[in-house]
């Protein structure tokens, strides 16, 4: 799934401006919204407590910044689950006892979990040692010898890390990494494919097009996709077609009759524009949309009329 998100403790109850404050926990809060739009099943944020007692800085409440932040801000994190405390999120029955990390000589209870549950460490953004997208940390661990003592192995290691929505962009192949993952049938392809392909729009008829498609073209199919999706991304719409990664040509005059699908709108319109995933002859079927700098699916599965 989409990262997991775990709040770096050391990070909070700085002594600062309350303005400061203010701005700090709404960009962390931003970066968290960002995520969960990613991830549509629902993005949760770690904490070792409830984010309603926690103490942004000295003297400042989390309470207090949610009621001075705008309607919006505060119903897109609504969709935000916070868990506490962080052992919450573990897998049933296990503790972690063994491990510790520690950051600037404290433990940082935050982070290391981060790394445990291979997720992401979020801080706010309120020193300069919390302005990068990589953290290192000293984790020991308590491992039995052979004959039964206990001994420390201490190692230092890296930990996924943000603090602003830039930093997300250092973390942007892993994301993908996460949200790949996701796919095993053509119906995770249908399921996720808001958070896999932000960039592409679907014709309903799609659906049963990717539930029923062969074992052995869901992989590709989710790879044609995803390449569609970085040509839309990228997508200069003052220019009429984006810079394709893979081969599209458009349907010969001949075969465009076959292209003519139920738009959106109940009009019908030719996505006769078409990319191909092997093994041949898969094809993925669409028109453009400038105006949303997106591409809308119509088909995905077997060569039109073969």
């Amino acid at each position: 799934m989409v990262p997991k998100l775990f709040l770096n403790e050391q990070s909070c109850e700085t002594v600062c401006d309350k303005a400061l404050a203010r701005e700090a926990m709404t960009e962390l809060m931003l970066l968290v919204v960002e995520m969960a739009q990613r991830d549509k099943h629902g993005t949760w944020l770690a904490c070792e407590y409830p984010l309603n007692a926690l103490m942004i800085a000295e003297g400042y409440s989390f309470s207090e910044w949610r009621g001075q932040v705008d309607r919006d801000l505060r119903n897109r994190f609504l969709k935000v689950q916070d868990r506490a405390p962080l052992s919450a999120v573990f897998p049933d029955g296990e503790t972690f006892a063994e491990y510790q990390y520690w950051y600037g000589g404290k433990e940082a209870r935050g982070l290391g979990a981060a790394h445990l549950m291979n997720g992401l460490g979020v801080s706010l953004p309120l020193a300069q040692c919390w302005e990068s997208p990589i953290i290192g940390l000293d984790c020991r661990q308590m491992v039995e010898t052979e004959s039964g003592d206990l001994i420390c192995l201490p190692t230092a290691v890296d930990v996924r890390h943000a603090s602003r929505r830039t930093h997300m962009d250092h973390h942007q192949s892993w994301i993908q990494e996460q949200l790949d993952a996701l796919v095993r049938t053509g119906a995770d392809i249908w399921e996720h494919r808001e958070a896999l392909y932000p960039h592409l729009q679907f014709l309903p008829r799609v659906q049963a097009l990717l539930e029923d498609l062969q074992p052995v073209w869901v992989h590709p199919a989710a790879e044609c996709l995803k390449s569609l999706d970085a040509s839309a991304e990228a997508w200069d719409v003052t220019k009429p077609f984006p810079e394709w990664n893979s081969e599209v040509t458009p349907e010969g005059e001949t075969r465009k009759r076959l292209c003519v699908f139920e738009d959106l709108d109940g009009e019908s319109r030719t996505f006769d524009l078409h990319a191909r995933f092997t093994p041949r002859p898969g094809r993925v079927h669409f028109r453009l949309i400038p105006g949303d700098r997106a591409i809308r699916i119509a088909h995905v599965g077997r060569k039109l009329g073969v």
